[in-house]
């Protein structure tokens, strides 16, 4: 990439006039950091940004998953993989062949992660287990998997995120992701869908006979789907829902193919995947062929199933397709006339054929969901409140802002943290994927402002959803972080809402201003999570060898003119997309680096050279 460093952001006289500008901050520090040394100037004004609780709260949640996987879901999964592994053994004695078949595929599906989890190397009995365990080592490119007999993308295997902590954590990254991503089809072909349904009879039944197993299934999939959402996959509970529902028990269904067209009849009017997180030609009927059943499927979420629908084949020709989405689609979708308005003046997105007809849809989509979408997890109580913060209103009259140039700033808080949740779920998120083309303090003697950016209700959303962090978390490190997370809204909300009449007291302004300066909100033992350089791939093409990454940088500093000709400084995040391939998905460390070395710019709707 063309190597620039950013000079100034939104500058230049006519955003000042507008009541505020955007620049770079000449260091290294967190957001938080940041903060703390402009709360130590008592006569400096200040503006707290809800990029700092959005920030917090992003960074809180990464660091609540990593504990739930290393003290919780790590050994439960380990257990869970070893009872099904014990059963599995009667099924592969038997003298059915399907059966024998199915175990056998059962017996791989089940030993590679319980392989990273455990390192037992008994577990590689076999060669074509040993080969699927090299690939997802590797990690490199799209290839057959041994196992399974279909294409993978073994690229995303690389483990990233927080994933890069331990070497514990990085075979745990590895173990969900072959359970998340490889399963059972029964729509995939003649040849292997027999074997397919039988390995997924033998799974269900496994798991339903034992009441044991069951629970520690269902503890696993519950803590998931309270953070993330449900299963854009079939899993084996469904399977058997499905199965009953149409009279069909799983030991008869076992020995015989008879039963094949009628299972599939049942699936085929149960529900389909609407997100393709595999290899897929536009010459496929893709929602029947990838329905599956797998353990633990990846979740469905509503930013993915919007890439999905913005890039070939439903946007765009074979001749000129959309490869890859812009990270400015979700909010365009979400209401942003500022985001759509980029979209098509600076990148033109509207050149590919049913890119404007399939915005429209998916916004009525969005309309017609209501509220009902964004209460569907933790993950998108978030989108929900993101949504809400990009079409709200200032609601005081100290800032002179205009809301039309301030969509700007929104924007870039909102890509920012919705680049922060993807970075604390990728494990769990399904990824979209192209169709592959054929072809209280002491009294300050200093006296400075210390505001709120004006948004109240959206203060009290992160609140009431740290709320909801905060029961998930009982009993973790990480908690009393929370609870200091919900201080500081606490005391931020008291400011934002005496704002609406003018300069709040100085008293409540003056305890934002200490706790700014005094909090260890982002403190754990020994070390801080106030690290704002992240970065996690959002979207693969197969086509092109690309995925789509996202990330977060440098805080920005933002100086906003305020009545009586005052001006207040504050604090943002910064935010980054850009394509990357596919066999070189990049890691936090990698990343820092990168952005170290001033090698990567910010995109071209955010960027504004300093007129000489």
């Amino acid at each position: 990439m063309i190597l620039l460093l950013l000079s100034m952001i939104l500058s230049g006289n006519n955003n000042i006039q507008k009541g505020f500008f955007i620049d770079t901050v000449p260091s290294y520090n967190g957001l938080l950091k940041e903060y703390q040394t402009l709360a130590k100037d008592g006569d400096k004004n200040i503006v707290v940004t809800l990029d700092l609780p959005f920030y917090a709260f992003s960074q809180l949640l990464d660091e609540s998953v990593y504990e739930i996987e290393d003290g919780i879901l790590y050994n439960k999964l380990l257990a869970l993989l070893k009872d099904i592994h014990t059963r599995t053994t009667k099924y592969k004695n038997t003298k059915c062949i399907r059966a024998k078949e199915g175990a056998l595929l059962l017996d791989a599906y089940i030993k590679i992660p319980l392989y990273f989890l455990s390192q037992d190397k008994n577990l590689l009995d076999r060669e074509d287990i040993k080969n699927e365990v090299n690939l997802i080592i590797q990690a490199k490119g799209i290839k057959i998997s041994p196992v399974f007999k279909y294409k993978e993308d073994y690229s995303q295997y690389r483990p990233r995120a927080h994933y890069t902590k331990t070497e514990k954590m990085e075979n745990y990254y590895r173990a969900m992701m072959y359970l998340g991503r490889m399963g059972f089809y029964p729509f995939y072909n003649d040849t292997t869908s027999s074997t397919y349904m039988a390995a997924a009879l033998i799974l269900s039944s496994i798991i339903e006979e034992s009441p044991k197993i069951k629970k520690e299934y269902n503890t696993i999939m519950d803590i998931i789907d309270n953070i993330v959402g449900k299963s854009d996959d079939l899993s084996p509970t469904e399977f058997i829902k499905v199965l009953k529902g149409y009279n069909v028990l799983p030991q008869n269904a076992l020995c015989t193919k008879s039963y094949d067209e009628k299972i599939k009849q049942s699936l085929s009017l149960y529900r389909r995947p609407s997100i393709f997180s595999t290899i897929l030609s536009d010459q496929d009927t893709p929602s029947l062929k990838l329905l599956s059943i797998k353990l633990f499927g990846q979740r469905w979420v509503f930013d993915a199933y919007i890439f999905q629908n913005l890039v070939y084949n439903k946007v765009g020709t074979r001749k000129k397709p959309r490869l890859l989405p812009n990270a400015l689609d979700i909010p365009a979708v979400l209401g942003s006339k500022k985001a759509l308005d980029i979209l098509i003046d600076t990148y033109k997105e509207d050149r590919f054929k049913n890119y404007l007809s399939q915005m429209e849809l998916l916004k009525k989509k969005t309309k017609d969901y209501g509220d009902s979408i964004f209460q569907l997890s933790l993950y998108h109580n978030l989108l929900g409140i993101e949504q809400k913060y990009l079409l709200a209103q200032k609601e005081s009259p100290i800032f002179l802002y205009s809301e039309d140039a301030y969509q700007t700033k929104k924007l870039i808080t909102s890509l920012a943290t919705w680049a922060h949740l993807k970075h604390a779920t990728s494990l769990y998120t399904k990824q979209s994927y192209t169709i592959g083309i054929t072809s209280v303090p002491p009294t300050l003697q200093k006296k400075g402002l210390c505001l709120v950016e004006p948004y109240s209700d959206i203060i009290e959303d992160i609140r009431a959803l740290t709320a909801r962090m905060n029961k998930l978390t009982k009993g973790l490190e990480v908690n009393r972080n929370i609870r200091e997370l919900s201080k500081l809204l606490d005391l931020m909300l008291r400011v934002a809402l005496k704002e609406k009449g003018g300069i709040p007291e100085q008293k409540d302004m003056d305890e934002l201003r200490f706790f700014l300066k005094n909090n260890t909100l982002l403190d754990l033992n020994d070390r801080s999570l106030d690290v704002p350089c992240k970065i996690t791939d959002v979207h693969s093409d197969p086509n092109s060898g690309k995925v789509l990454e996202v990330g977060t940088g440098f805080p920005l500093k933002i100086v906003y003119n305020l009545q009586d000709q005052k001006k207040a400084t504050g604090f943002m995040m910064s935010f980054y997309e850009f394509r990357q391939d596919m066999n070189n998905r990049l890691t936090d460390t990698k990343w820092n680096s990168l952005l170290k070395a001033h090698k990567i710019n910010m995109p071209q709707w955010i960027i504004k050279r300093r007129e000489k």
